[in-house]
């Protein structure tokens, strides 16, 4: 069995992981959550999240599945 065809799709999902938790749970998250930040920051940056999941995502060659 060829180990390496199913970890690159599980190191893709482990980067999206890691930059949600960092700016949502680490003290990057009082960066945006102040009360005089705009309200929109918080979509702003769950976009940001699902823009990179997508981009990652589509970005896989046919030989990395």
């Amino acid at each position: 069995m060829n180990d390496n065809r199913t970890r690159q799709p599980m190191e893709r999902l482990i980067v999206v992981v890691a930059v949600a938790l960092l700016l949502f749970v680490t003290p990057v998250f009082y960066i945006w959550a102040r009360d005089d930040s705009s309200w929109y920051s918080v979509y702003v940056l769950w976009l940001f999240v699902i823009g990179l999941s997508a981009w990652l995502y589509f970005t896989q060659r046919d030989d990395d599945v």
